[in-house]
C-alpha cells in the first residue's frame, strides 16, 4: 500500500505517461534518508515497464568503487553484448576498442572517459530509436564526478528524445559536483524537488497498514514523533513486534511514549551514521536540551565557536534532522530521533550532561525554570554554584513554579550538612514555596524553627509574614496576631518589613472583627510603605483601609478610591502580585456595584477573569468569582446568573488566599449589604 506523497506520485506518473507517448523529461528528487525516494522511483519504474518502455537503473554506493562512469555502466548492464552494440553504432574519434571501454568501466585504464561518455550518449540514442527509455540513478550523492557530468548532459536529451532521466540524492553531505549537476538539471528545465515528510493523517494511515491495527493515543504520539519519515515508521513497527503491546478491538497500544523500544532506538541510531561525527556530537547534546531549543542555548552548552557550531547545524538542517523557526529556535524534525539520541546515551553521561547544561545555562543567564528542569535530572552533587544559584532564584521562581522549587530545595537540604548555615535560608525558601502551593500546615511546621535559628533580621521578618498569613488562612487569627506582634518588637527591623508586617497584621485584625485597630495598623503601614516606596506593603495597607471604609464606615466611594490607588501602586503583572491584584480587582468591582455602576463593575470582574484565564502561577489562581453581570461582558455572559424578585441583579464573590482560608467575603450587591469576614 502506497501512502502519501501525492504531489510526487502525480508528477512521476505524468512523466512516465508522457514518456510512453514519446515525450521526454528529467527529474531530480532530493530528500532525507528514508523519506520515500526509492519507493517513488520503484513505482515509476514499474509503471514504465507496464507501458512498454525500456527501463535501466542503478544506485551509487558510498563504499563502492569510484571508477569513472561506474554507476552509468552499472545501469546499462555494461558487458560484452551491450558494449559491442554501442560500438557498432558509434563512430567516435578515438575509435575506442572493446578492451579499453571495459577498462574504463571497471577502473582499469584512464584517459578514455570522454570517449566512454560519448558511447553512453550514443547508446541511449540507439535505445530510444527502438523504444522510450527510462534511466534511473539512485543515491547520486555517491556517484563519481564523471557520472555526474554525464548525467548533466543526459538531462538535456529529453528535449529531443523519448527519454526520461530520474535521479535521486540525499541533501548531505554536500558535494560541489552534486550541487553542480543539480544546477544543470534546473537550467535544463528539469523537475527539481525535495520530497516532503508525510503529513499526520498519512503517517497514521501508514502506521495502521504496517501494524495491522489503529494506533492508540500513546502509540500515536510515537507515530507523530517519526516526523512523517516512512523509514522511521517502519522501524517503529518492526521494533514493536518484539515488544509487549496491547491489541483491543482493532486498536494497538503501548505502555508509554516516554521511552522508545530498545530496538527502535538502536535502528534510528544506525540510520544517522551518514552524518559526520562532529554533527552527531552536537546532536547528542541537543537531544539533552529537548525536542526544541534556542540556537543560543545550544551554543552556550556546547561551547563551540560560531564556525564549528554553524557547520554542524547546517549539516543537520540540510539533512532534515533539524528544522529552524524564523525566531531562531531549532527543533528535531523527528521526535523519535531526539528520543533515540537521548536514550542511546549511557545514563551516567545523560545525567552529567544535564548538570553541565544547567551550569552553563545558569551562567549564561537563561531562565530559572529551564536551569531547574535540567538540575532535577542531574546527579545530586553539592556544587557550590548550584546552591548559590538556588538561593538567588528561589524567591522569584517560587511564584512561577513552587513545586519545582520545592523539589530543588529538598534535594539541596539532603546534601547540606546539619550545621551548614545555608540550611536556614533553604528552609525559609521552602516554607515560602509551600505557602504558595497552599500547604499552610507545612508552613506552620517549618517556620517556628526558622524564626528561632536565624540571625538575619530580614529573613526573620519575611518568615514571620509568611507564618502569620498561613495561620490566618487556617483560622488561627490570634496566633497570627501574636507572630506579627513579636516580629514588630524585634530590634534592627527594616522599615519595609515593618510596613509589610503591619499590613499583614491589619488584615488579621479585620478577620478578628477589630476594624478600628485594623485601620490604625493599616494607616501606619501606609506611612512606612510610602517612606520606603514599598508598593506591595502600600497596596496591602490600602486594601485593609478600603475594607474598613466600605464595610464598616459605609463610605463606598472613598473605599473604591483606595482600591483604585492600590491597583495603580501594584504591578499586577509580576507573578508575586497576582493574588493581591485579583483580590483588589474583585473588591473594586463589588464596590462599583454598591455605588450603582454595574457596567463599571462588570469591567473589573472581566479584568479579574482575564487574569485567571491567562493562567496565574501555581498556588496563585486562588480567586473564585461568581456573579451576575447586569450587562454582557465582551458580548458574552460567561458567569452563572440569578436575580432577586425585585429584578435587581445579585452577586456572590468568594475571594480566598487558599482553599483552606477563612478570609472569605460574601455580599449581595443590590442595596449596600455589608460585606463581613467569615
Amino acid at each position: 500500500m502506497f501512502v502519501g506523497h501525492e504531489r510526487e506520485r502525480r508528477l512521476l506518473h505524468s512523466v512516465v505517461t508522457r514518456l510512453a507517448a514519446g515525450h521526454g523529461a528529467a527529474v531530480w528528487l532530493t530528500g532525507e534518508p528514508g523519506i520515500g525516494k526509492s519507493t517513488l522511483v520503484a513505482a515509476a519504474m514499474t509503471a514504465a515497464r507496464q507501458m512498454r518502455c525500456h527501463v535501466f537503473g542503478a544506485a551509487a554506493h558510498q563504499l563502492g568503487p569510484r571508477s569513472s562512469l561506474r554507476v552509468l555502466f552499472d545501469a546499462f548492464g555494461v558487458g560484452p553484448d551491450t558494449l559491442r552494440s554501442a560500438d557498432r553504432v558509434c563512430e567516435g574519434p578515438a575509435g575506442s576498442t572493446y578492451a579499453e571501454i571495459v577498462g574504463i568501466a571497471y577502473g582499469g585504464l584512464s584517459g578514455q572517459v570522454a570517449v566512454a561518455a560519448d558511447l553512453v550518449v550514443r547508446f541511449v540514442e540507439q535505445e530510444c530509436a527502438a523504444n522510450p527509455v527510462l534511466l534511473v540513478i539512485e543515491d547520486a550523492l555517491w556517484a563519481d564526478a564523471a557520472s555526474l557530468d554525464l548525467l548533466g548532459r543526459l538531462a538535456q536529451a529529453p528535449l529531443r528524445l523519448p527519454f526520461a532521466l530520474l535521479v535521486t540524492a540525499r541533501p548531505i553531505p554536500s558535494r560541489s559536483e552534486v550541487d553542480a549537476a543539480r544546477a544543470v538539471f534546473a537550467a535544463a528545465g528539469a523537475h527539481v524537488l525535495r520530497i516532503a515528510p508525510l503529513d499526520e493523517p498519512d503517517s497514521l494511515a501508514l502506521a495502521r497498514d504496517l501494524l495491522g491495527a489503529v494506533p492508540g493515543p500513546i502509540l500515536g504520539r510515537l507515530v507523530s514523533g517519526a516526523g512523517g519519515n516512512p523509514r522511521y515508521l517502519r522501524d517503529l513497527a518492526e521494533a514493536l513486534r518484539a515488544e509487549p503491546r496491547l491489541d483491543i478491538g482493532g486498536t494497538v497500544e503501548v505502555g508509554t511514549s516516554d521511552s522508545l523500544p530498545p530496538g527502535l532506538a538502536t535502528a534510528i541510531g544506525r540510520r544517522l551514521t551518514f552524518l559526520s561525527e562532529p554533527t552527531l556530537g552536537v546532536l547528542r547534546i541537543a537531544a539533552v536540551l529537548g525536542p526544541a531549543f534556542p540556537a543560543n542555548d545550544l551554543a552556550a552548552v556546547t561551547g563551540h565557536d560560531d564556525g564549528e557550531l554553524g557547520r554542524a547545524c547546517a549539516e543537520a538542517l540540510a539533512a532534515g534532522v533539524l528544522v529552524e523557526s524564523p525566531t531562531g529556535t531549532l527543533a528535531f524534525q523527528h521526535r523519535l530521533v531526539q528520543q533515540a539520541l537521548y536514550q542511546l546515551l549511557p545514563a551516567s553521561i545523560r545525567s552529567a550532561l544535564h548538570h553541565e547544561a544547567a551550569e552553563k545555562l545558569a551562567h549564561a543567564g537563561r531562565s530559572a525554570e529551564l536551569v531547574a528542569r535540567h538540575l532535577l535530572v542531574a546527579p545530586r552533587v553539592a556544587a557550590t554554584w548550584e546552591l548559590q544559584w538556588l538561593a538567588d532564584i528561589a524567591p522569584v521562581l517560587s511564584h512561577l513554579e513552587p513545586s519545582l522549587v520545592i523539589d530543588l530545595l529538598e534535594r539541596a537540604l539532603d546534601r547540606l550538612d546539619a550545621h551548614d548555615p545555608r540550611r536556614v535560608r533553604a528552609f525559609a525558601d521552602l516554607a515560602s514555596a509551600k505557602f504558595l502551593l497552599g500547604d499552610n500546615d507545612a508552613v506552620v511546621r517549618l517556620c517556628p524553627a526558622i524564626l528561632a535559628q536565624t540571625q538575619d533580621p530580614d529573613l526573620h521578618a519575611r518568615t514571620a509574614c509568611t507564618l502569620a498569613h498561613a495561620l490566618s488562612r487556617l483560622g488561627r487569627v490570634d496566633e497570627s496576631l501574636a507572630v506579627t506582634q513579636d516580629a514588630l518588637a524585634r530590634p534592627r527591623l527594616a522599615l519595609r518589613w515593618s510596613a509589610q508586617l503591619r499590613a499583614r497584621r491589619a488584615m488579621s485584625l479585620l478577620a478578628a472583627g477589630r476594624p478600628m485597630q485594623a485601620q490604625a495598623a493599616a494607616e501606619r503601614a501606609k506611612a512606612e510603605a510610602t517612606d520606603v516606596d514599598d508598593g506591595i506593603a502600600l497596596s496591602h495597607a490600602l486594601f485593609a483601609c478600603a475594607l474598613v471604609e466600605i464595610h464598616h464606615r459605609r463610605r463606598v466611594v472613598e473605599g473604591a478610591s483606595m482600591l483604585e490607588r492600590a491597583l495603580m501602586t501594584l504591578d499586577g503583572n509580576q507573578p508575586g502580585n497576582v493574588d493581591l491584584a485579583l483580590l483588589l480587582t474583585v473588591e473594586l468591582g463589588d464596590a462599583m456595584r454598591l455605588i450603582g455602576e454595574p457596567v463599571e463593575a462588570d469591567r473589573h470582574f472581566a479584568r479579574a477573569l482575564a487574569v485567571v484565564e491567562r493562567g496565574t502561577p501555581p498556588g496563585q489562581g486562588i480567586v473564585r468569582i461568581r456573579f451576575t453581570p447586569s450587562t454582557e461582558v465582551g458580548g458574552t455572559k460567561p458567569f452563572a446568573t440569578s436575580t432577586r424578585s425585585s429584578g435587581c441583579p445579585s452577586r456572590r464573590v468568594i475571594a480566598t488566599s487558599s482553599n483552606r482560608s477563612p478570609l472569605r467575603y460574601r455580599s449581595t450587591a443590590t442595596t449596600g449589604t455589608r460585606l463581613t469576614p467569615e
